[in-house]
């Protein structure tokens, strides 16, 4: 996401001007004064994210590039993540050459990319970063960088007893009786959300080749009918089985008449880095003996 690229130039470093909290107040103001005239949230200011945005705007002044990524090429999101910051939705904006809080959100409302970031109704937190310079040959001597984000974390009821019981309920909407809680299908569950997570993928298939039917097997579980449904990226048992039920083979598999148990399997990855970066893993494992 590269916004408002207004230099890429050679200029002099003098060590940059320490952000005050008058400043990160300023941004915040203009940024939520923004948003209120769309009736949307207020942000509220995140420590991870502005340490990240100001070593950012800071590295940005020092070593004279001007870019969403960093010096060294690595991307935005995944330095995030080495905060201990989990994010469901993010974006970085920059700005250079702008002398103060009101120009520069004034230059972000105008930039169609930036503004919609800013505006994106489900974000909730802020990281403000900036940096001055002096004697800058070009006259930019002013570098900003915000982060933007929706947060995430695991969920923390009893998931297992929440999805299977909203399973059961939209059976009981077509007269299907009630699934049971089977402990091998818990476990063959378990240990694909696991795999998905710490793996880096996101299939019914394991890098292993292993299947649903083989993971069962596993787990002591002696199929005799065997299903899966996997999801990922939903925060809560009710989104994942309402997205379950919105997708045509996952809800057949659900409303399957010859299942009589099931299993669910969970995984929250903090870290979550990797090409399938979903963070939540659910899995759903449907059977009979």
């Amino acid at each position: 996401m590269y916004i408002i690229l207004l230099v890429l130039g050679v200029f002099l470093w003098i060590s940059p001007a320490p952000v005050t909290a008058e400043t990160l107040d300023q941004i915040l103001n203009q940024v939520n004064k923004l948003r209120a005239k769309y009736s949307l949230n207020p942000l509220r200011l995140e420590p991870r994210l502005t340490q990240f945005s100001q070593e950012h705007a800071e590295s940005m002044a020092q070593h004279r590039f001007f870019d969403t990524r960093a010096r060294d090429g690595s991307d935005f999101e995944n330095n995030i993540l080495k905060t201990g910051y989990s994010f469901q939705k993010v974006a970085l904006e920059v700005a250079a050459g702008l002398p103060s809080a009101a120009h520069v959100v004034t230059h972000w409302e105008a930039d169609d990319q930036a503004r919609n970031h800013i505006l994106t109704h489900d974000i909730q937190e802020i990281g403000i970063g900036y940096a001055a310079i002096a004697n800058d040959p070009r006259g930019h001597n002013h570098y900003w960088a915000i982060t933007l984000a929706k947060p995430t974390q695991r969920f923390s009821g009893n998931w297992r007893t929440a999805v299977l019981k909203k399973v059961n309920a939209y059976r009981a909407r077509y007269k299907l009786r009630p699934l049971l809680a089977n402990d091998d299908l818990n476990e063959a569950a378990q240990a694909h959300s696991n795999d998905m997570a710490v793996k880096d993928y996101f299939a019914h298939i394991a890098p292993d080749g292993s299947s649903v039917a083989e993971r069962a097997e596993r787990a002591g579980y002696p199929w005799r009918y065997i299903l899966e449904n996997i999801a990922a990226g939903q925060t809560t048992p009710e989104e994942v089985v309402h997205g379950w039920i919105g997708s045509d083979s996952h809800r057949e598999a659900m409303l399957e008449r010859d299942i009589k148990e099931a299993g669910i399997g969970y995984r929250f990855h903090p870290q979550d880095g990797g090409r399938s970066r979903h963070f939540h893993y659910w899995v759903l494992v449907l059977g009979r003996q």
